[in-house]
């Protein structure tokens, strides 16, 4: 009986040991290691940014006794930037970008005398130049991927601005100006931001994305007239991706 017993042991432990260790490398697949970075991407596109002043030109109505109306209207940038893609599972990646900015928006600026009349008016184009990095958390919907979410935090470097005004009083034309504008805007921003998007492929390597954004600022952006602020915006951008 002991003998009997002692065969069986033998044969399962040798047909346990063929099993694992008598296949070929080929069949025998361990996990690969996991990689910090999956992906590489290059990107770039147009974004058009409504920006939210935070009370900016309702205190320079105030601060005028209402002699000054100022409005912010939004306008056509572009940005391009690198990707660092690194895959937590199949729906979660985090993303680092690095990306360069252009971002634009105008403002309209009408002075009134007493009786509520216009006098002058100012027409002036902002632009803007950042060179900055995000930090990016995604959750997509799917495991294809198309549809996603995300929320994040960047820093911004601003690099450039100016600002063309033209200016028109009692309803003529009065000339234009290219004005240097960086000394009233902060050199560094920091913000939060969230959003959705959906990537529609066009081949292996190519896709567009087309992306819901809003930007919350956590730091000061402009300062002007003694006064600091943070001008938050939400941008609805369409972009190319080539990914690697």
């Amino acid at each position: 009986m002991k003998i009997h017993f002692l065969k069986i042991y033998f044969a399962l432990t040798f047909l346990t040991t063929y099993t694992v260790f008598g296949q070929s490398p080929e069949k025998l697949k361990l996990p690969e290691p996991k990689r910090l970075i999956d992906k590489v991407e290059a990107f770039g596109g147009m974004a058009l940014n409504f920006p939210n002043d935070h009370g900016w030109a309702e205190y320079v109505f105030k601060a005028s006794d209402g002699r000054t109306i100022e409005n912010a209207n939004s306008e056509m940038g572009y940005f391009a930037g690198i990707g660092l893609v690194h895959s937590m599972n199949k729906r979660i990646e985090l993303k680092v970008e690095f990306l360069f900015e252009k971002r634009l928006y105008s403002t309209s600026i009408d002075y009134l005398d007493l009786n509520g009349s216009t006098t002058s008016e100012t027409e002036r184009d902002q632009r803007n130049r950042y060179l900055g990095i995000s930090l990016i958390p995604i959750y997509f919907m799917s495991d294809l991927k198309r549809l996603h979410f995300f929320v994040g935090c960047s820093y911004k470097y601003l690099t450039g601005s100016t600002a063309y005004a033209i200016y028109s009083s009692a309803g003529q034309p009065a000339g234009g100006a290219l004005v240097n504008t960086i000394d009233g805007f902060e050199k560094h921003v920091v913000d939060a931001l969230a959003g959705g998007g959906y990537l529609f492929p066009v081949s292996d390597e190519f896709s567009g994305c087309i992306r819901i954004q809003g930007n919350y600022g956590l730091s000061y952006t402009l300062n002007q007239n003694n006064q600091s602020l943070s001008i938050n915006s939400v941008s609805l951008s369409l972009a190319i991706r080539y990914v690697r």
